[in-house]
């Protein structure tokens, strides 16, 4: 092949790339579920309204697509960064004068008049760096308590660890008498992950309300199952009917470090069934952070989530499988496509013998 054909060959590889590129950038992801999880589907937003009820349009949000604003918060559309489609939502806290908040609230689905009886919550979340915070609310969980009055029942909180990483925690709100207490609400458990910064991290949970104590949380990051509380109360005793049950995804709290905060939302949702990935059931044994081999981090891991998570057993499997490794360990990102144009621009250069390439630093 001569090397002007070379070039056309290489030049439309290229526009392939990038085309194939920007497809996959803009596709929807609910569009790439199996169908089955698709039909469990009860509300969703992808956040492609630009308009967050702005100008007449209702966007899907508590009915309006607008959130619960509070203190020094904004929110706005952004293109940049997104999980798919071509728009996200992002909220902004200034925590200067106290706590602020920025909480896009759910109180029914389609159908009934308040949201199911159990559920699986779950949206893509996009932290840029990591942060410390007196207190900062992720996700939450609220029901009357009282006549007119709402109140948190549970909170997946995210929090800032000794070791400077940000993990996910479980807060509980009901006092010993079963009813709100603000000041005695406290931490239950704390996720053993790295909750990572600079990437669309997919956050669900299973929600069941019971007045009682036959409530249950789950929750999973990226598909792994980070905390668990069963027998719990998750809503409280009163039936005034006036604030129904609410699900909120937050960026809400205070004194945040650096501040003001920014965080990103993308494509949330409520479903009868789980939607997020599903970890490779082909890990090896004692491979804690699944990264494919049994090391000193699992280790960390372990110790991290032991009480919560993990058991004395749970470390004896560790400790037999140390210095394992899985063929099926995650396999590095595929390249951005400007770097894809870079390296077949050199190979077309290389070709036709036109250009050099530039000399090392």
């Amino acid at each position: 092949m001569s090397p002007a054909r070379t070039q056309l060959a290489l030049t439309s590889t290229i526009y392939l790339l990038l085309a194939t590129n920007i497809a996959a950038a803009t596709t929807d992801w609910f569009a790439t579920l199996p169908p089955g999880k698709q039909a469990d589907i009860l509300w969703k937003e992808s956040h492609e309204t630009a308009a967050l009820g702005a100008n007449g349009v209702v966007g899907s949000w508590d009915g309006t697509g607008q959130p619960w604003s509070s203190g020094q918060s904004s929110y706005e559309v952004v293109a940049s960064p997104v999980h798919s489609g071509q728009r996200a939502v992002k909220s902004t806290i200034d925590t200067s004068h106290g706590q602020a908040g920025v909480r896009w609230p759910m109180r029914d689905v389609p159908g009934p008049d308040t949201l199911p009886d159990a559920a699986y919550y779950s949206a893509w979340i996009y932290f840029p760096q990591v942060f410390d915070s007196d207190w900062y609310m992720l996700m939450q969980w609220k029901t009357e308590s009282s006549y007119e009055g709402s109140d948190p029942v549970k909170s997946v909180n995210i929090q800032r660890v000794d070791d400077g990483t940000l993990h996910l925690a479980l807060y509980d709100f009901v006092g010993n008498d079963g009813t709100y207490n603000g000041k005695g609400a406290g931490m239950k458990a704390i996720s053993p992950l790295v909750f990572p910064t600079g990437q669309w991290v997919h956050l669900e949970s299973f929600y069941k309300w019971d007045q009682d104590s036959a409530g249950s949380i789950i929750v999973w990051q990226d598909g792994v199952e980070v905390l668990h509380q069963d027998g719990t109360r998750t809503q409280y005793p009163y039936n005034y009917g006036t604030l129904p049950r609410q699900w909120s995804v937050n960026a809400y709290g205070d004194k945040l470090d650096p501040n003001p905060h920014s965080m990103f939302l993308d494509d949330a949702a409520i479903s009868r069934s789980r939607l997020g990935p599903t970890p490779d059931n082909s890990a090896i044994p004692g491979d804690f952070n699944h990264d494919g081999i049994v090391d000193a981090a699992d280790y960390s891991v372990w110790r991290n989530g032991l009480g919560s998570t993990y058991t004395a057993t749970d470390y004896k499997i560790w400790k037999a499988n140390f210095g394992r490794s899985s063929l099926n360990a995650a396999p590095l990102p595929e390249p951005p496509a400007s770097a894809l144009v870079a390296i077949l621009f050199a190979a077309a250069c290389i070709a036709n013998g036109r250009c050099r390439l530039p000399s090392p630093i």
